[in-house]
């Protein structure tokens, strides 16, 4: 719900499916911290939010088990809003990469 209200019901859609409907379904991430990640960067970029098909090909080769560990490595604890920091910036940066025409630079 807090996504839903902080960056819209489209949004969150596409955060969701970003998540559940690439690479092996990524059940296992359908996390409050991971699910915001997403939408914080969709929401950031329109343009990535409403790409479609292309977002959602652009994200089947995203890992989100290995951007996780990436994030989480050597870590017992951190706090929510890092690990949602760290890891948008994570996806952030591999969308600039992948997706057609995506801006080098977000600004905050």
């Amino acid at each position: 719900m807090r996504c839903a209200k902080l960056y819209g019901r489209e949004t969150l859609i596409t955060a969701l499916q970003c998540i559940t409907q690439t690479s092996d379904g990524n059940a296992g991430f359908l996390k409050a911290t991971v699910i915001e990640a997403v939408c914080q960067i969709l929401h950031d970029v329109p343009a990535w939010r409403d790409a479609g098909d292309a977002l959602l090909r652009a994200m089947d080769k995203f890992s989100f088990p290995d951007a996780w560990g990436q994030v989480a490595a050597g870590r017992d604890k951190m706090f929510p809003s890092t690990t949602c920091k760290a890891l948008a910036d994570k996806i952030r940066k591999f969308l600039s990469r992948k997706l057609p025409g995506a801006p080098t630079k977000v600004a905050a």
